[in-house]
């Protein structure tokens, strides 16, 4: 179908959610650099910023070779497109073995965000639950202390040794805390799910988590890193080995700044595309 391409706003919400949640990496940026060498470390600003480079570069030719073939049939998300695709093959006169090959295509491609996401949903969900447990660190203690008074109610069944015991309890305590935050992690996602069945809908809230995790935690930890080695060095403001020109406290306006924009032009959109 014929298309505009003039640029409009009314996409920008799905798009920069879809694009901010894609390229989000840095929290793991901390796990991927302690096991390397120090002789190795002074490479990882060109590796990641190699990578960066590269999946925006895949994303944005993906991106606008779809949209140029699709033109106002562009769905929001593109794999649906691939529904019945044919790419070019005339099904009525195609021999039998070509079309289990089309059709197998078009099927992988439209099943594969749904395969993707699952499997990567586990290692989202024990990656948050374990945040979420350092967070509270004093609540093993207390299921510990918990576990400890229900023993006491009923010390006539119990024969193993005291040391053993309290050792074994401790370790059951943290296991229970683990497990508690991974199912506080996971089954909120499952339930929304249910209700949340538009993909654009379940982009744009991933946009506005990703929004707070890209741009206002970094930002809000670099500022409260700098205070607090000023506070123990008694500078206004010191330079260390990890500072650079995104030090400045001009930057860390204008980030705020624009993650403030942003989550309101999300916040914005969501509310005029569902209600």
């Amino acid at each position: 179908p014929s298309m505009n391409y003039v640029f409009s706003f009314d996409g920008f919400g799905v798009m920069f959610s879809t694009a901010l949640f894609s390229q989000l990496f840095q929290h793991s940026v901390p796990g991927l650099i302690r096991p390397l060498p120090e002789l190795q470390k002074p490479k990882v600003k060109r590796v990641f910023a190699t990578a960066l480079f590269t999946t925006a570069s895949l994303y944005l030719l993906l991106g606008a070779v779809s949209v140029c073939y699709f033109g106002s049939s562009t769905l929001s998300s593109i794999n649906l497109n691939f529904t019945n695709f044919t790419y070019g093959v005339d099904m009525d006169e195609a021999p039998m073995w070509k079309i289990l090959l089309v059709n197998s295509l078009s099927n992988i491609v439209v099943l594969f965000p749904a395969a993707d996401t699952m499997s990567v949903f586990p290692l989202i969900a024990n990656t948050l639950g374990n945040n979420l447990s350092t967070s509270i660190p004093k609540l093993p203690k207390r299921i510990d202390e918990f576990l400890e008074w229900r023993e006491g109610s009923q010390a006539s069944l119990n024969s193993y040794d005291k040391k053993a015991g309290k050792k074994r309890r401790k370790e059951f305590a943290q296991k229970l805390n683990t497990i508690l935050w991974r199912l506080i992690a996971s089954i909120p996602p499952i339930l929304a799910s249910v209700f949340a069945s538009d993909l654009a809908f379940s982009l744009q809230l991933a946009g506005l988590s990703g929004l707070y995790v890209a741009f206002v935690c970094p930002t809000l930890l670099q500022r409260a890193s700098i205070n607090s080695t000023t506070r123990a060095l008694g500078e206004k403001e010191i330079m260390t080995v990890y500072s650079g020109w995104q030090s400045s406290r001009w930057i860390e306006l204008a980030v705020l700044g624009f993650s403030a924009f942003s989550f309101g032009v999300v916040c914005w959109q969501i509310k005029t595309n569902f209600e």
